[in-house]
């Protein structure tokens, strides 16, 4: 295209311009755009680059006599020519008159009839995740504390005392997943034969808690500069929603998400298959492995009634789901508290403390502080008939931890290894290191768990 070159007012020569022919964009742009020079035109999708760059291809040769080059990445070149024409532009007529060359850039190193949609270029889907849609889960944590405290004073001994009821208890409001796309229709439960279900509103743990605090102050000399201060009390851990105050909301045991393979044949970027056929099936193939399709989707409380119960694998002692394997039912039964309701079953810590305070100069003292605490109320998860189990064990108690003090185990192969000679080591080194353990090929998996 013509280039224009002028002077500006003030003297200075301004920048070669080249035309573009597109009304409006050479007033604005003073002209057109920079002579010789390569120009990016950037934006979001949809904002009418293409657009432009092919009007000034077009503007070029049918105003300038100026021939041009178009060269697509994503779009064929068939498709370019017929968005354009709507607009007047006849690419086909212009490429005829070798007045422009239109080119699809791929790979040709990929035979255009064994690779039409351009696969060998283009991202390819392996596998297509779905899920049951947006829901709601509630939990509701409540709690309420009464706390009465007193102080008496004797002479230059001060003793106070406090004690503290707490309430806490936590439970969950229905939840309703469905209808929806990928939501398969019940087989059981409340909600059989309809693509939806709801679980119930349930209750959650309920705690009744006392916690005294006691605490004395000593003036060693009657002037209120040294003192002998003691204290103890016991604390409970915060309620909250976590743990074990949601851990029992049936909502949260459902298998919302499932992901399986996808081999995407056609190119057009849409899974052609029956996605709740869990088979293989069009271009969609099994369920990676750990994905549980025999669940997806379905009413958790369903399967419990079934027999094919998931999340309660690993169960808290007080539960009461009808899912709940049996030995870990039993094992509650034998051994384990309810962690879920009752006095003094919230996780708590009793907390001591003995200091002297001395007063060195006016607003500056030093205090020696002895602090201690003892935990209560901490779980443990015991998988059962694995170890030493205090339940259905395959050994008593008793034989199986001397067996395993002497580095036997039905369940465990124990070594030893000799630390080398080295005077950075205990000893200059040389020692035998007992008791390395490793699980043997027969140890038990999935067995189910109770927490107590």
């Amino acid at each position: 295209m013509a280039a224009k070159n002028k002077k500006a007012r003030d003297g200075r020569r301004e920048l070669p311009k080249c035309p573009t022919g597109i009304e409006g964009l050479d007033e604005i742009t003073g002209g057109g755009l920079p002579r010789g020079r390569a120009t990016l035109v950037c934006g979001s999708a949809g904002c009418g680059k293409s657009l432009m760059g092919m009007e000034f291809l077009v503007r070029g040769v049918t105003q300038f006599n100026e021939p041009g080059v178009l060269m697509t990445f994503e779009e064929p070149v068939r498709d370019v020519a017929q968005n354009v024409a709507s607009l007047g532009f006849d690419l086909d007529d212009l490429v005829a008159r070798k007045k422009m060359v239109l080119d699809h850039v791929r790979d040709y190193l990929v035979d255009a009839r064994t690779d039409p949609t351009n696969l060998a270029r283009r991202p390819v889907p392996t596998r297509v995740t779905i899920n049951t849609g947006i829901a709601d889960i509630e939990s509701k944590v409540k709690y309420s504390a009464l706390y009465l405290q007193d102080q008496w004073t004797q002479k230059r001994f001060t003793l106070s005392a406090a004690v503290r009821y707490d309430h806490a208890t936590s439970n969950y409001l229905g939840t309703c997943i469905g209808p929806d796309l990928y939501v398969p229709v019940q087989n059981g439960g409340t909600s059989a034969g309809s693509a939806r279900y709801c679980t119930p509103p349930t209750d959650g743990v309920s705690y009744n808690d006392i916690t005294p605090r006691w605490g004395a102050a000593w003036d060693v000399f009657g002037n209120g500069k040294t003192s002998v201060k003691w204290n103890m009390g016991k604390y409970l851990a915060g309620a909250g929603i976590s743990g074990i105050y949601a851990d029992a909301n049936p909502a949260l045991r459902a298998v919302n998400e499932l992901t399986r393979t996808w081999t995407d044949t056609n190119g057009n970027r849409r899974v052609d298959c029956n996605l709740l056929n869990f088979n293989q099936n069009g271009e969609c193939g099994t369920p990676l492995a750990g994905q549980d399709s025999v669940r997806f989707g379905r009413d958790p409380l369903s399967l419990d009634a079934a027999g094919i119960p998931i999340g309660l694998a690993t169960t808290q002692c007080g539960r009461r789901e009808q899912g709940i394997p049996a030995d870990v039912q039993a094992y509650c039964a034998a051994y384990g508290n309810s962690l879920l309701d009752g006095s003094g079953k919230r996780r708590a810590e009793w907390q001591f403390g003995l200091g002297i305070q001395h007063e060195i100069l006016p607003r500056l003292s030093a205090e020696v502080t002895y602090n201690r605490r003892k935990y209560s109320n901490l779980t443990v998860t015991d998988p059962l008939g694995v170890g030493c189990d205090r339940f259905n064990g395959a050994q008593a108690l008793q034989t199986c931890l001397d067996a395993q003090r002497n580095y036997v185990s039905g369940e465990y192969d124990f070594f030893r290894v000799v630390a080398p000679a080295n005077p950075g080591l205990p000893g200059g080194g040389g020692y035998t290191v007992r008791g390395i353990a490793n699980q043997k090929p027969t140890f038990p998996v999935g067995r189910p768990s109770a927490v107590k």
